[in-house]
C-alpha cells in the first residue's frame, strides 16, 4: 500500500500542468519537482528515508528530565 514513485517510474514528469490549482502533494511536498508534475498523489523526490524503530527505551524520573533512546535500521526507502 505504498504509492510513492520510484526512480524508474514512467509516471515521473508525465502529469498535467496544474499550476495555480495544485501546489503540493499528499505529503505537502512542493509540486512540481523536476521537469513537470508527476502522476499520482506523491511527487517523486530523489531520496526518501524510511526508518523502522527496532527498540525503544524510556527512563522515567522527575529530575533530571526523562530521557528516551531508540535504535533504527536506517534503511533507505524507495
Amino acid at each position: 500500500y505504498d504509492f510513492h514513485l520510484v526512480a524508474s517510474s514512467p509516471l515521473i514528469d508525465r502529469g498535467e500542468n496544474l499550476s495555480g490549482l495544485v501546489s503540493d502533494d499528499f505529503e505537502m511536498n512542493m509540486r512540481p519537482v523536476g521537469n513537470g508534475y508527476d502522476i499520482g498523489a506523491f511527487e517523486f523526490t530523489a531520496i526518501t528515508y524510511q526508518y523502522h524503530v527496532e527498540t525503544l527505551e524510556a527512563e522515567y524520573a522527575t529530575t533530571p528530565p526523562p530521557t528516551a533512546t531508540w535504535t533504527v535500521d536506517g534503511t533507505l526507502g524507495p
